[in-house]
């Protein structure tokens, strides 16, 4: 509660002298409101007609004489319980001529119920303020600091060269589109920007990883940006004060997250990419129109939870996620056919609403993806959900039952036709470089193991030697070891990298290249 010192406030045609003032004015402490009194300090409405009373100058609240000419009448029990039996009547004017003598402690009692009165029905804490973080002067101290941290000249003078750097017994080719999407490098700037607008002493935190990437999120970690989970627990929630920064991360939060942090009041710095807000308004859609969500991802994706919350948040809507075309099929088969129920539920535990009923919530559906999948893998999903739909219902009322909206993200789109061209020249193996965890990676090492030797790396430093090289395997989730892997003759090496992988971490891997096959990339491109 806000509190100021004695004084004439005026708030509307309220004039008060009490000794002290709340913000919002309260008439429980000597405030005349046009002449008449309304407990709580609220605006008179209707409703609150029968608190009204009229009050005079003299008569002090805490009077409990029934027989006090200055005492309004009371009506019921809670008026005598009411705020305004607070403290002892000193009127001169009262013929009952008591002055109660009220203990400290009672008084103060009765100061901090009504304190915790008007905190919850007069003032309550005005929201946090806003802060421009693209300021013209943060954004050019951010752009400068980020380029230190993640660009490339290499690997600008090899895209400048048509993409590709040739060297006695090595070629290196590379994507046409690869590395920081503008959704990510959004994120990151924001963060930087986040971390130069605030103190140094005042705490930021992170929910989650900023991106996939451990490089990019181990530097956030070494500008002092606290992580704590993307779904908070009590005991980090408890930590949370007013106005502690909060960053959401590009793949967004849930709608519960995102409540419970502004119920306390945190300041947000919202990074969500756009493209994933456009699909969030896509499920929301289905859910006004009773429509279910069929959400083609990773069940236990950030990106995913946080659309499927999108799905259930403002009515009763319901999701389901299906990864891949088998549970597709499975799913279209129910619909035409019906099954087991029981079982239909356990196959998809994790991956659908509450209270999911597969006999009445797959009547209508709308199609909507993780941004981050294979286009081609979505497109049959809304392909053969169309069938199903359409063989059940008939063409005429396929509109009643089938929605489909495209949300694959362009960027994620970009990089997977550029790998796909790049995989129609003569290569001898695929280096993709990005996180573990990255989505959109796995889905470019999935494209290249289909026609060549793909290793799927996190950084240059798994390329322990010409003889081992240690990388990811998408399907088992595990690191794997490869001896030999890299032929000891003229070999093109091709290579991409995720929409979360720095420039920087390309150059590693092309300089790591070249110094296994004993070559000085220094004189090849002259840095």
């Amino acid at each position: 509660m806000w509190l100021f010192p004695a004084q004439h406030v005026d708030i509307g045609k309220c004039v008060s002298p009490s000794p002290l003032i709340a913000v919002g004015c309260s008439p429980s402490i000597g405030c005349c409101i046009q002449g008449m009194m309304l407990r709580g300090g609220r605006p008179a409405g209707d409703r609150d007609q029968h608190l009204l009373r009229p009050t005079h100058p003299e008569h002090v609240e805490g009077c409990d004489d029934d027989d006090c000419p200055h005492e309004p009448q009371r009506q019921d029990e809670q008026w005598k319980e009411g705020i305004f039996h607070r403290e002892r009547c000193n009127s001169a004017h009262c013929p009952a001529k008591h002055k109660r003598a009220f203990k400290t402690n009672a008084r103060r009692s009765a100061a901090s119920r009504y304190t915790s009165f008007v905190m919850s029905t007069i003032a309550p804490p005005a929201p946090p303020q806003k802060i421009n973080l693209r300021r013209p002067d943060i954004m050019s101290a951010v752009q400068a600091q980020v380029e230190s941290h993640y660009r490339s000249t290499l690997v600008e003078r090899i895209r400048a060269s048509g993409n590709e750097l040739a060297a006695p017994g090595l070629t290196i080719k590379l994507a046409k589109e690869f590395g920081f999407c503008y959704g990510v490098e959004r994120a990151i700037d924001l963060a930087y920007a986040a971390r130069r607008s605030f103190p140094p002493e005042k705490p930021i935190y992170l929910l989650g990883e900023i991106i996939h990437n451990p490089e990019v999120n181990d530097q956030i970690r070494h500008m002092g940006i606290r992580t704590i989970s993307n779904k908070p627990n009590d005991a980090e929630l408890a930590m949370l004060q007013r106005e502690d920064v909060v960053i959401i991360p590009a793949f967004g939060t849930e709608v519960a997250t995102r409540r419970k942090l502004e119920e306390k009041g945190c300041v947000l710095v919202d990074t969500t990419c756009g493209d994933v807000m456009s699909v969030w308004k896509r499920v929301r859609q289905y859910s006004k129109e009773t429509v279910t969500s069929i959400i083609h991802g990773k069940a236990k994706h950030e990106e995913t939870k946080a659309t499927t919350s999108q799905a259930t948040a403002y009515g009763a809507g319901h999701y389901l996620v299906v990864f891949n075309l088998a549970e597709t099929d499975y799913v279209c088969d129910y619909i035409l056919r019906g099954g087991d129920k029981a079982e239909f539920l356990e196959k998809f535990k994790g991956a659908h609403s509450p209270g999911f009923d597969p006999d009445k919530d797959l009547l209508a559906v709308g199609v909507a993806n993780q941004t981050t999948m294979l286009r081609g893998e979505t497109e049959e999903v809304q392909r053969r959900f169309r069938a199903a739909m359409e063989k059940k219902y008939g063409a005429a009322k396929l509109e009643d039952h089938f929605r489909f909206f495209d949300t694959i993200c362009g960027a994620t789109q970009d990089r997977q036709d550029a790998l796909e061209k790049l995989l129609q020249t003569k290569l001898d193996l695929l280096l993709v470089i990005g996180g573990y965890n990255s989505s959109n990676t796995s889905h470019l090492a999935e494209m290249g193991e289909k026609v060549l030797p793909t290793f799927f790396i996190k950084n240059a430093a798994k390329m322990e030697s010409a003889a081992l090289i240690h990388h990811w395997n998408q399907h088992t989730h595990v690191e794997e070891a490869t001896t030999n892997w890299l032929p000891s003759g003229p070999v093109t090496v091709g290579i991409t990298a995720g929409a979360s992988c720095p420039n920087n971490l390309i150059e590693d891997t092309i300089r790591r290249l070249c110094e296994l096959r004993g070559i000085a990339v220094q004189e090849l491109v002259g840095n």
